[in-house]
């Protein structure tokens, strides 16, 4: 198969892809971004679809992932999976090509600690409160002097 057979060939799949994401009820930025993706990955193959094996798309992974974080590998991978599976389900291959050990761990951050002055803020702020919600802040704030939420803006609903 020549470049341009293939070309055309993934790009009618790609296309069949996108008109099934759009009933389930994907945006048309998402869908969008899934068809720019996969016309990217695709434009590298001069394979038929049911000759891409695992070590071509890890290959093509791992120049892919240099210089970009582990999130937007993972989002790739997704991507990647999501098509693989719809043409397995379409019967266009007999196996995924991906691996799910493949999918990195992406670390979480850790929440940030309010500063003194507005831990102060929410103490003054509750000193007009019900003595349950005083409990409430004087709890919150009891662990090694730290309150647990990211902003003065996140406890007021809990507040109320």
């Amino acid at each position: 198969m020549n470049c341009y057979e293939s070309w055309i060939q993934y790009k009618d799949i790609i296309e069949a892809f996108i008109n099934y994401k759009r009933f389930t009820e994907k945006s048309n930025l998402t869908l969008t971004k899934y068809e720019r993706f996969l016309s990217k990955f695709f434009s590298e193959f001069k394979k038929d679809l049911k000759d891409i094996n695992h070590e071509d798309v890890l290959e093509w992974l791992k120049r892919y992932e240099i210089g970009k974080k582990t999130s937007t590998s993972n989002q790739a991978i997704s991507i990647l999976s999501c098509f693989f599976n719809y043409c397995l389900s379409e019967e266009l291959i007999d196996s995924i090509p991906i691996k799910k050990r493949w999918r990195s761990k992406v670390p979480k951050s850790l929440p940030k600690n309010l500063e003194c002055s507005d831990r102060a803020k929410v103490k003054i702020f509750a000193e007009n409160l019900s003595l349950r919600d005083r409990i409430i802040v004087e709890l919150l704030d009891s662990k090694d002097g730290q309150i647990k939420i990211s902003s003065f803006k996140d406890i007021l609903p809990i507040l109320f």
